[in-house]
C-alpha cells in the first residue's frame, strides 16, 4: 500500500514539477487564428488569438514557440496565465474574453467558438475546467513552459471563403451578378445525406446527396437552399439556360467531352451523380444534379441538371423523388 501512495506521490510531483502547457493552432483567417489548449495532453477548450502581424505587440499573435508562465489567480480577469520571453514583447497573458482585438496580442480561452465573427464563448467556464485542472496537478502559482505550436497557412485571406463552425469546413464562394454562391458542393454531414458510393474521398471532392428534406435545413445560418426563381437568376444572367452550363461548369473532374466548360464565372459546377431513392448511386463524374427549395407537390421538387455531353442546364420536375440525395449549392441570403 505504501508503495502504491509513494507512486501516486511521484505522479503528482511529476506534474507539478513538469506541467506542459500547449496551444495547438489549427484554423488560420485574415482576422483571428483557432487553437486548443491542452494542459499535460488534457484539451482544455477552445483558444482565440489575433491574425498573425509580423509579431506586433498589440496587433498580432503570439509567435511559434516555448516560452515561461505562471498561472495564479487574477481580481479582474479570474485565472490567468502570464507569459515571459516571448521576442520583443512583454505582458502576454491568456484570459477571459470574447472578442481577440480586445485583448491587444494576448490569447483568449473558451469552450466554444465562431471563426467568421472571431469570437470563443464560454470563457468564465473554461476558466473553471482551467482551475479544475490545474489545481488537481498542483501547479498553481508554479513555473510552466507553453509551447505555441506553428501558424497555419491562412485559408481566407482574399476574402472569398466561408467557413462553417459547424464541422471547421471552409468553402470558397463567388459573387454572380448581384448573388453570393459557394462555389463548391456542401459537404456537411446531417440524416438524409450520404457520399457517393459510401466513399469520404466522393464527399471531399463532390460534396454529399441530399434528399430534399436534408437539403432544405443542410445549408449554414446566413445562406440557404436556392429557390427556382433564384437557380433562374443565376442561368439568365450568364446568358439564358441554352448557355449557362458551360459558364458554371469546372473545367476539370468531368467525363470527357465536358463540352462548352469555361468555368468564366467561377462556379465550378461538379458532377456528383445523384442517389436514387432504391439507394443507387449513378453518374457521378458525368451528371450534376442541384436541389432548388421549391416543390412541386408531395413528391417532387424543381431541380437542376448539367451534363458533360452539353453546355445547357436543364430545369426538371417530375424526375426526381425527394426522397433522391442531390447535391446542394448555397446561396448566402440578401
Amino acid at each position: 500500500m505504501k508503495k502504491v501512495v509513494l507512486f501516486l506521490f511521484a505522479i503528482l510531483c511529476y506534474n507539478c514539477l513538469f506541467a506542459q502547457f500547449k496551444i495547438q493552432r489549427s484554423l488560420r483567417t485574415k482576422d483571428c487564428i483557432q487553437g486548443y489548449l491542452f494542459v499535460n495532453t488534457y484539451k482544455i477548450g477552445y483558444t482565440i488569438e489575433l491574425p498573425w502581424n509580423d509579431n506586433d505587440k498589440d496587433a498580432s499573435a503570439i509567435p511559434e514557440g516555448t516560452y515561461n508562465g505562471t498561472i495564479a489567480e487574477d481580481a479582474t480577469s479570474g485565472w490567468i496565465i502570464k507569459l515571459y520571453g516571448v521576442p520583443f514583447r512583454s505582458g502576454e497573458e491568456l484570459h477571459i474574453g470574447d472578442y481577440p482585438w480586445n485583448s491587444k496580442g494576448s490569447v483568449l480561452l473558451g469552450t466554444g467558438i465562431d471563426m467568421n465573427n472571431c469570437t470563443v464563448s464560454g470563457s468564465a467556464d473554461a476558466m473553471i475546467i482551467l482551475k479544475a485542472n490545474v489545481t488537481f496537478q498542483r501547479i498553481i502559482n508554479k513555473d510552466i513552459t507553453f509551447e505555441f505550436t506553428t501558424i497555419p497557412a491562412c485559408t481566407n485571406c482574399d476574402d472569398n471563403f466561408f467557413f462553417d463552425t459547424r464541422d471547421n469546413k471552409t468553402y470558397k464562394t463567388v459573387k454572380i451578378g448581384a448573388q453570393t454562391w459557394m462555389a463548391e458542393n456542401l459537404n456537411y454531414a446531417s440524416d438524409g445525406s450520404w457520399c457517393y458510393d459510401g466513399s469520404s474521398s466522393n464527399c471531399n471532392s463532390y460534396g454529399r446527396l441530399y434528399t430534399y428534406a436534408a437539403a432544405n435545413t443542410a445549408c449554414p445560418t446566413g445562406w440557404h437552399l436556392p429557390s427556382d426563381d433564384e437557380w433562374t437568376t443565376l442561368t439568365t444572367y450568364l446568358g439564358g439556360d441554352d448557355i449557362a452550363g458551360g459558364k458554371l461548369k469546372s473545367t476539370s473532374n468531368w467525363t470527357s467531352p465536358n463540352t462548352g466548360a469555361t468555368n468564366i464565372s467561377g462556379f465550378t459546377a461538379l458532377p456528383g451523380g445523384y442517389r436514387n431513392f432504391n439507394g443507387s448511386f449513378n453518374y457521378i463524374g458525368n451528371n450534376g444534379h442541384w436541389w432548388s427549395s421549391t416543390e412541386i407537390d408531395q413528391n417532387f421538387a424543381w431541380s437542376r441538371l448539367m451534363h458533360c455531353k452539353f453546355n445547357n442546364v436543364l430545369k426538371y420536375d417530375y424526375i426526381y423523388y425527394k426522397s433522391c440525395g442531390l447535391s446542394v449549392r448555397c446561396l448566402m441570403d440578401l
